[in-house]
């Protein structure tokens, strides 16, 4: 709750989405920013940054993708996520 408090406020954040799958303890989230710097000046600062310091035993490996998109392509969907952290033949 402390980072979608610290999302509220963030600048540069366009919009962001959460898929908790919680029977696979799996948790997916997607961010769309104005720019890279922006969303990295997010995940440097507290909370999350202090979060994500301190609570390594309760998650998983994590798993980053970036990619540039256009205004039509917002929102995006969970499928065309999927289709980025999973390429065919990797």
């Amino acid at each position: 709750m402390r980072i979608r408090r610290q999302l509220a406020g963030a600048d540069g954040l366009i919009g962001y989405a959460l898929n908790a799958r919680l029977t696979h303890k799996e948790f997916w989230t997607v961010s769309v920013w104005h720019s890279r710097d922006e969303l990295e000046r997010f995940a440097a600062a507290n909370p999350h940054a202090e979060i994500i310091r301190t609570k390594p035993g309760r998650m998983g490996q994590s798993t980053f993708v970036f990619w540039t998109c256009v205004g039509h392509d917002v929102p995006i969907g969970w499928d065309v996520v999927a289709g980025h952290l999973y390429v065919p033949g990797s």
